[in-house]
């Protein structure tokens, strides 16, 4: 069984990763006046699109035309596990 070329998972994974770790804190102070549900909705969705953005540089290349699909569908899944755990911060965090 070929699996053929798979770049495009590690490099929506790594795209995925870094907007969580870096994004992820970065987003979350820049939320600091708004109430705590608009905080956490607020850094999700901004750590989603700034996957999608990023990821769109693999699709105007041409290169990968797979990676902003699955960037996007990663970036999904680790905001999806980030929420709750934003959500039970302390409030000075």
């Amino acid at each position: 069984m070929v699996i053929g070329n798979i770049d495009h998972l590690y490099y929506a994974a790594a795209i995925a990763i870094v907007v969580l770790l870096i994004g992820t804190p970065l987003f979350w102070r820049m939320a600091a006046a708004l109430p705590r549900g608009s905080r956490v909705l607020f850094t999700s969705v901004a750590c989603f699109c700034l996957s999608g953005l990023i990821a769109l540089t693999f699709r105007l290349s041409g290169a990968h035309n797979e990676t902003v699909m699955f960037a996007l569908l990663f970036s999904f899944a680790l905001q999806l596990i980030a929420m709750p755990i934003l959500a039970l911060l302390p409030r000075r965090a």
